[in-house]
């Protein structure tokens, strides 16, 4: 929307950027392990517990295997974004410092939901880029069009429908891997180390 900005909003906006850029962590009482360690403030108890049952939950997501590896790193990082974005909103209201307050862990809670919403429409694309790789790579280790022990070269030099470069074979198994239909493996070469993708003989046994 094209319109004059809040200048008091702007003014209060300065003076807690330059107010942050000036901290000194014996002014927010933070604490130190020693004189060779950075200096930290931690969660209140409120805050932490909150925290605790909000990282239980991520772990519990991280380790389901229903993300999109994609997604699944993304989130990871999130392991560190909640309490960095948290210390950030306490620091911006609370001069003095202090404990972290449950006040500004929902803040970061919240700021992080709308950061994943985002994130999945962007994965999204790539996800489905690489289901749909998937499943015509599936076709053909059912048609038994692909043989055992194969590469990438092996694949895409075919000049198959969607699977006619590198990348989208490398996307397809991948998501083949993850569903225990092929097994990679690197053997040693005299030059370069080799990578071959082996089919599960379930797999090859029921398109017989």
């Amino acid at each position: 929307m094209d319109r004059w900005p809040d200048t008091a909003a702007k003014q209060a906006a300065f003076a807690t950027y330059e107010r942050l850029d000036r901290l000194e962590a014996v002014e927010l009482a933070a604490e130190r392990d020693d004189d060779e360690h950075v200096p930290y403030l931690r969660f209140d108890e409120r805050a932490q517990e909150r925290f605790n049952g909000w990282r239980a939950e991520l772990e519990t997501r991280l380790r389901s295997g229903a993300e999109h590896p994609a997604v699944e790193s993304h989130l990871a990082k999130y392991r560190s974004l909640i309490p960095s974005l948290a210390l950030l909103f306490h620091l911006a209201d609370e001069p003095d410092g202090g404990p972290v307050t449950e006040s500004a862990l929902l803040r970061a809670l919240a700021w992080a939901k709308y950061l994943e919403s985002h994130a999945r429409r962007i994965y999204g694309s790539i996800a489905l880029a690489s289901l749909g790789a998937a499943h015509r790579l599936a076709a053909k280790i059912e048609e038994g069009s692909v043989s055992r022990g194969f590469t990438l070269r092996d694949v895409y030099r075919n000049g198959w429908s969607g699977l006619t470069d590198r990348k989208q074979v490398a996307a397809a198994v991948d998501v083949l891997a993850d569903h225990n239909w092929l097994k990679v493996e690197e053997i040693a070469t005299d030059g370069r180390s080799a990578t071959v993708h082996h089919i599960n003989p379930r797999i090859r046994s029921r398109a017989a």
